[in-house]
C-alpha cells in the first residue's frame, strides 16, 4: 500500500508504544520502550514523567526507522495513555515531583476529608464519580497537602499524561475532555473544569490545560521533535484527540482499554475500520446512493 498512515502512541503504565497503521487498521510497524514504576511503600506508586517523554521519543524513533521511506506517508498522530495518572509541573512543563500513578491509593484520608467537606452526593453529581481513591482529585489533595505541600508555593500545573506529552510534542498546554475526565476535576454537566474543585486544591484555571472536545486537532508537531523522531514535519502531523485512539478509549468498554499487550492495537484497528466505513457512507450519500444497511458493531 502507499496511502496515508496514522501513528498511535500509547503511553501506558509499563511501556510506551508507537504503532503506524494503514487506514483500514492494518499495523505496518511499531516501536516500544519500557517504563519503570517506583513503589513508595504501602499503596504508593510513582513514575518519572520525564521517562514518558524519553520513551515516546525512542519508540517513535524506532518506529520511523522500521518504516524507512514510508515514514513520509504519516499524516496524523494520536496519543493514548494511562488514566488517572498525573504530574505537577512548573509553568514550562518541567516536572516538580514524580507523577502519581493511577493505582496510588495513599489518599484515603483525603477522600474522607473531601466527602465531609463537599458531600459524597455533590462530588458524585459534579464529576460523575463517587468518592474513592481512584480519581486524581484525591491523589492531588494528598500530594499538595501532605506529601509535598511546598508545591503549592510554586504555582504548579496539573497535567494528565496526554497533556504532558502533547505539550512536549506541540508546545501547547491542551488536553481533551475525555483525557481530563479521569482526573475527577471536570464538571460533567458544564463539560469544563470545576472551579470549586480546583479551588479546593488551591489551584485555578491557570494550573490546568485548555480543554478541547474529543476529536479536535490540538497542535502541529514541533520541528525539533520531527527532527529527533524522523517524522515528517507537516502541519497535518497533528494529535487529534479521538483519532481512533486515546479519547475514543474513554468511551470504550473497559475490556478493550489498552492497559497492556495487544488490546490497544485491536481497538485502534477497530476504530480505524469504523472511520473507513464512515467515509464510505458519506461518499455513498454524496453520490445519491442512499443509506447503507447498518450492522452490529
Amino acid at each position: 500500500m502507499n496511502g496515508p498512515l496514522v501513528v498511535g502512541v500509547d503511553a501506558s503504565t509499563t511501556a510506551c508504544k508507537a504503532i503506524a497503521f494503514e487506514l483500514d487498521g492494518t499495523p505496518v510497524a511499531e516501536g516500544r520502550r519500557a517504563l519503570a514504576l517506583v513503589s513508595r511503600g504501602v499503596d504508593g506508586w510513582e513514575q518519572d514523567a520525564e521517562s514518558w517523554w524519553t520513551a515516546t521519543l525512542e519508540a517513535l524513533g524506532e518506529l520511523t526507522t522500521a518504516l524507512g521511506p514510508d515514514r513520509e506517508r504519516v499524516r496524523a498522530m494520536a496519543v493514548a495513555h494511562q488514566r488517572e495518572t498525573f504530574v505537577m509541573t512548573d509553568a514550562a512543563g518541567a516536572p516538580l515531583h514524580p507523577a502519581l500513578v493511577w493505582m496510588d491509593a495513599r489518599c484515603k484520608d483525603e477522600v474522607a476529608r473531601a466527602t465531609t467537606t463537599l458531600g459524597a452526593e455533590h462530588l458524585h453529581a459534579v464529576t460523575g464519580k463517587p468518592p474513592c481513591v481512584t480519581p486524581s482529585f484525591y491523589k492531588a489533595s494528598f500530594l499538595l497537602s501532605r506529601l509535598a505541600p511546598a508545591l503549592t508555593r510554586a504555582r504548579p500545573r496539573l497535567l494528565d499524561v496526554h497533556a504532558f506529552l502533547v505539550q512536549r510534542l506541540t508546545g501547547e498546554f491542551v488536553t481533551s475532555l475525555a483525557s481530563a475526565d479521569p482526573l475527577g476535576l471536570v464538571d460533567m454537566k458544564a463539560r469544563d473544569w470545576s472551579d470549586e474543585l480546583l479551588g479546593y486544591l488551591s489551584l485555578d484555571r491557570g494550573s490546568v490545560p485548555t480543554l478541547v472536545e474529543p476529536g479536535a486537532p490540538v497542535g502541529a508537531l514541533r520541528s525539533h521533535v520531527a527532527d529527533r523522531t524522523g517524522l515528517p514535519p507537516r502541519d497535518a502531523a497533528r494529535l487529534p484527540g479521538r483519532s481512533r485512539l486515546s479519547n475514543a478509549l474513554r468511551r470504550a468498554p473497559r475490556n478493550v482499554l489498552p492497559r497492556n499487550g495487544s488490546q490497544g492495537r485491536d481497538l485502534h484497528a477497530v476504530m480505524a475500520r469504523r472511520e473507513v466505513a464512515a467515509t464510505k457512507e458519506r461518499q455513498r450519500q454524496r453520490d445519491g446512493g442512499g443509506a447503507a444497511p447498518r450492522g452490529g458493531t
